[in-house]
């Protein structure tokens, strides 16, 4: 699809859980969370909320150096994407301060910063984020709408009801070549498109997936078909909305849990991140064969555009690190780890600009340890 802003973000969330041998390390805010991804994941305690440190961080590929841009205390920064190469402008969801930031980078030297607060509702939580033009759309998971910034004017418009379900979790965005907006309801198990005529003529229309629950991610392809991932029920599919069909790629390994998706339109292929199976999967869509397991890669989680013959991911490891992962067709991978500057952090979006280099968020989490309980997980 032709866009006046480039969409390079592919969604790079974040799993907000370590899992380990019967217990967990929560991160802040997985108790008051429990639609984050692993949520399938739970917490009997409420760890106790404090200002945490979070940066936006510059990764050069050519020079193997990161420029570090500190945000605002306790932002929870979640998903990034980026549009233009001179200057860069990058777009953060600021999930634990109800904001959407924006970095306009032209060197090291010259930046310069903007927050955008949603404060319709309180608690909001921007999420997840897709580009259009000059709009900039997010899912506001507390408030349960989805939001519209314009970024001529700074001003944003807010989408609910009119079809949505109340308490959907919303998740995953992605703006379909029509024009469309597509969302994962993390709670409500379904995949939602919403049509906008104006900002007050608009619909929403919702899409069951079967037995598939919690879908967290989407990415979709110049036909329009939707794909998607679901790490509570361990399967990665795709949706065909004109069929009202949903596919399923079988044999997943169990408790993979596959977090982010990006469609690969060089190999018609899907890409997705298993955290807990240290592992990037690929299902080709033509063939819907057993998806290729790559790895081993610690925590991978958060997925970049697929460009050429690369793909970047975030690394939720005991380190915190950025990944290079390179695929040559039809199955070899090699990757490459680079540590962040800051050890210990969670990275979460990820985003390819068009001048090759890597934009990345993280914050540090604070951690409590708790029993697991495990929630609509594979067998």
């Amino acid at each position: 699809m032709a866009r006046q802003i480039v969409d390079n973000r592919k969604h790079a969330r974040v799993a907000l859980a370590v899992i380990g041998a019967g217990l967990v390390w929560v991160a802040l805010l997985a108790a008051a969370l429990p639609s984050l991804p692993a949520r399938a994941l739970a917490s009997n305690s409420s760890p106790s909320v404090t200002p945490q440190t979070a940066f936006l961080y510059r990764f050069d590929p050519n020079t193997f150096s990161f420029f570090t841009r500190t945000l605002p205390l306790g932002s929870v920064p979640i998903d990034v994407a980026v549009t233009g190469t001179s200057p860069v402008h990058v777009w953060v969801t600021l999930f634990g301060s109800d904001k959407i930031g924006r970095l306009v980078f032209t060197s090291t030297a010259q930046t310069s910063w903007t927050e955008y607060a949603v404060t319709s509702t309180a608690n909001s939580q921007p999420f997840q984020l897709a580009l259009r033009g000059n709009e900039v759309w997010f899912t506001e998971q507390n408030a349960n709408r989805v939001g519209r910034l314009n970024a001529l004017t700074g001003q944003i418009d807010e989408f609910f009801g009119n079809g949505l379900s109340s308490d959907s979790g919303l998740a995953g965005i992605d703006i379909a070549p029509d024009g469309s907006i597509w969302l994962a309801g993390q709670k409500s198990n379904r995949l939602i498109r919403l049509v906008v005529t104006d900002t007050n003529d608009f619909a929403f229309q919702q899409y069951t997936l079967g037995s598939t629950t919690g879908p967290y991610a989407v990415a979709i392809e110049s036909d329009n078909s939707i794909h998607f991932s679901a790490p509570a029920s361990n399967s990665v599919g795709f949706l065909t909305p004109s069929l009202n069909q949903t596919v399923l790629a079988p044999g997943i390994p169990p408790n993979h849990y596959p977090t982010d998706i990006t469609w690969d339109s060089a190999h018609e292929a899907s890409w997705f991140s298993e955290p807990s199976g240290g592992r990037i999967g690929l299902f080709f869509k033509g063939t819907l064969g057993i998806p290729a397991q790559f790895g081993p890669i610690t925590r991978p989680v958060g997925l970049s555009r697929f460009s050429g013959n690369t793909l970047w991911v975030t690394q939720q490891d005991a380190i915190g690190q950025l990944a290079r992962m390179v695929y040559t067709y039809p199955a070899t991978v090699n990757f490459t780890s680079y540590p962040l500057p800051t050890r210990g952090l969670f990275p979460t979006g990820v985003a390819l600009a068009g001048d090759g280099s890597v934009w990345l968020a993280a914050y540090a989490p604070e951690r409590s340890y708790v029993p697991a309980v495990m929630r609509n997980a594979a067998p």
